[in-house]
């Protein structure tokens, strides 16, 4: 490599980087900013060492560079960002609780053993499965004692098959279209001690092949939301990172809250990936009373499938 190349390199990778960033931060709903919005968190890691680089090199228009597009991403992560533990929460009641577990667990995927695992782990009250098949519902029949109370649409042929195992007594039950044929959610109630929580288990489409249906799903998950009077809790593979105009706007439409706000990015896909290049897609979202008191990714709980599962204590109190 001559004298010059490497400067060089580094300023065009960091001209690169500031470009990507930037379009992601555009409020702005289109294809080609949806898809390079998800990745700020790798753009937040490239800043820096980009701006590293840039300094040892003496060039400091790679340096502002790499800089500005560090102070993008961080303005985009940082809601997110995990400063040490989640702020307590205080209740004018004793809340109480209630422990989710979601995972999306691919169509196509046979095996099991992981995600039983992990239900014999943290032994939630409520299970939720986005892709179920009939791998999944052949399970759920074994722990009908500690689940009675089930719904499942599943398939083996496509994408869009759920299901939900629960401890407790689900009630109006809906399974939702929310954009053309493909089903897009199952939702129901629960009472929680002595409230009420509407529940939605939803999965949007892939929006690599239908971003305007990815859209509109989103979209009609907000208006559900508002509409809910009460405690809701939203859970599912909603194929959209928290950095997206689209997600931004299923909050503000829902009177949402992200229950990732503060601890963290925690990507779930792929699930092969190393942390660092994952992406947050499965999501828990809040509205009402509902407080969440612990999030976490479970690293290779959801064996064969590309996402990661994620198992959410939520408390509801005043």
């Amino acid at each position: 490599m001559k004298g010059n190349d490497l400067p060089n390199l580094i300023f065009a990778l960091s001209a690169a980087l500031l470009l990507f960033t930037a379009a992601g931060a555009l409020p702005v709903r289109a294809f080609l900013i949806d898809t390079v919005s998800h990745f700020m968190l790798q753009y937040l890691i490239g800043g820096v060492i980009l701006l590293a680089a840039a300094m040892l090199a003496r060039s400091l228009p790679a340096a502002g560079m790499a800089a500005l597009a560090l102070c993008i991403a961080m303005w985009q992560v940082g809601p997110l960002a995990k400063f040490g533990a989640a702020a307590p929460q205080d209740f004018k009641t004793p809340p109480k609780t209630i422990t989710v577990l979601q995972a999306n667990t691919l169509y196509s995927n046979r095996q099991v053993d992981g995600l039983i695992a992990a239900i014999d782990r943290f032994d939630p009250d409520l299970i939720l499965i986005q892709e179920a098949n009939s791998a999944i519902s052949a399970y759920f029949r074994d722990v009908m004692r500690q689940y009675p109370h089930q719904d499942l649409d599943v398939s083996d042929t496509h994408a869009f098959g759920q299901a939900v195992a629960s401890k407790l007594q689900i009630e109006n039950v809906e399974r939702h279209h929310f954009a053309g044929k493909k089903k897009g959610g199952q939702s129901f109630t629960v009472n929680v001690g002595e409230k009420s929580l509407a529940i939605l288990s939803a999965h949007a489409c892939n929006p690599l092949s239908c971003h305007a249906i990815r859209d509109t799903e989103l979209d009609a998950i907000g208006k559900w939301a508002a509409d809910q009077s009460g405690n809701v809790a939203i859970f599912g593979d909603l194929n959209v990172t928290p950095y997206a105009r689209a997600f931004k706007d299923t909050l503000t439409t829902g009177g949402l809250t992200d229950a990732r706000k503060g601890r963290g990015v925690m990507g779930t896909y792929p699930s092969q990936l190393p942390a660092f290049m994952r992406i947050p897609i499965d999501h828990t979202l809040t509205k009402g009373d509902v407080r969440v008191l612990s999030m976490q990714v479970l690293n290779h709980a959801n064996s064969g499938s590309d996402h990661l599962a994620v198992v959410t204590t939520l408390a509801i109190g005043e």
